[in-house]
């Protein structure tokens, strides 16, 4: 018992100390850090406002993280970050990722920030939009810097004009990146210019909602209905009373309302429906139906109207015994 006491006082110290060299000795080496892009910039940006709603704030740019040897393996949505800084380049107002989805992310790409107004950056400021490498990877971030002037602020009032002047920025983006991918992502469709399937899924990727608030440039569009209630007016109708005015024909058909005592186009507009109505016994003496005559009343009908020789309410009344009739027609003559 007292000899196996003494080995273990022997042998408990060497533990102690093999494990401490051991540990000493496998301390961890950090690994380099990755190279820096050989090219690294904000090529370009644009500012819109009134997209979604009244006075939000989308800034889309296009960045370039080129490698001229061998890129690293990490894709540069890990590797690198977009921030937008206040005017004074520290407070910090947002921040995302390069969307890696051709060649990890790096290369020229497209990104966005997006506010909505209960949250969005005071308008025409010099703001500073920061690519800087991510410093979990790196000790010593590479960093390159861009601030907004006002050229880059959309001058734009409407909805309309901001999504039209989106639409083109990203369409003009979307040629660059054709060129430095050698990727289709634009094709020629029935309403102009348009992103392709691949430009669609690239795009909206990468700028979060662009469907809603660039419609125009995707093949399928998405819109909202308009609710509004139309306000109906005669001013149509007065248009076509008023198109002989100050002719010869106008002053004849004047004078022969006069010479009746009634306006001329009550008298037109009766010999308008006396057409159709001689037309209807043309044809039921002609062909035994008056169903041809539907086609050509309403020819007759809708040219004396546009001529201005039937007033609105001779061709309410007209149009009433046209659907009168119809009815019968369908739901009450057999045979």
């Amino acid at each position: 018992m007292g000899r196996q006491i003494k080995k273990c006082r022997i042998v408990i110290p060497g533990l102690v100390i093999a494990l401490f060299l051991l540990g000493v000795l496998t301390v961890p080496v950090l690994a380099d850090d990755p190279p820096a892009p050989d090219n690294m910039q904000i090529e370009s940006a644009g500012v819109f406002r009134h997209l979604v709603e009244e006075d939000d704030f989308l800034l889309v740019f296009h960045y370039n993280i080129h490698y001229d040897a061998e890129q690293p393996d990490t894709p540069a949505n890990k590797l690198f970050t977009f921030r937008l800084l206040d005017t004074n380049g520290i407070d910090y107002l947002g921040a995302v990722v390069p969307y890696a989805y051709y060649n990890s992310g790096y290369d020229q790409g497209c990104s966005a920030f997006y506010f909505p107004a209960a949250d969005a950056p005071e308008w025409e400021q010099a703001y500073v939009l920061r690519l800087a490498g991510n410093p979990e990877y790196f000790t010593e971030p590479p960093t390159a810097n861009y601030t907004l002037n006002t050229s880059d602020y959309s001058q734009m009032e409407t909805a309309e004009e901001n999504q039209t002047l989106l639409g083109n920025y990203v369409l003009e983006i979307a040629r660059l990146l054709e060129n430095n991918w050698d990727v289709a992502l634009l094709y020629e469709g029935d309403m102009g210019m348009v992103l392709n399937s691949t430009g669609e899924t690239y795009f909206r990727g990468s700028i979060s909602a662009l469907q809603i608030m660039a419609p125009q440039i995707f093949s399928i569009q998405v819109t909202s209905p308009d609710y509004s209630e139309t306000e109906w007016t005669e001013e149509q109708g007065q248009s076509y009373e008023e198109r002989f005015l100050g002719t010869w024909v106008g002053r004849g058909l004047e004078s022969f309302g006069d010479m009746l005592h009634v306006k001329w186009n009550v008298i037109t507009g009766i010999l308008t429906l006396g057409a159709i109505v001689g037309l209807a016994i043309f044809c039921h003496w002609r062909y035994a139906t008056t169903k041809p005559a539907l086609i050509g009343g309403s020819c007759i009908l809708l040219g004396g109207t546009v001529m201005g020789w039937v007033a609105p309410a001779i061709m309410a009344i007209i149009t009433l015994f046209f659907a009168i009739f119809l009815g019968y027609n369908w739901f009450f003559r057999h045979g």
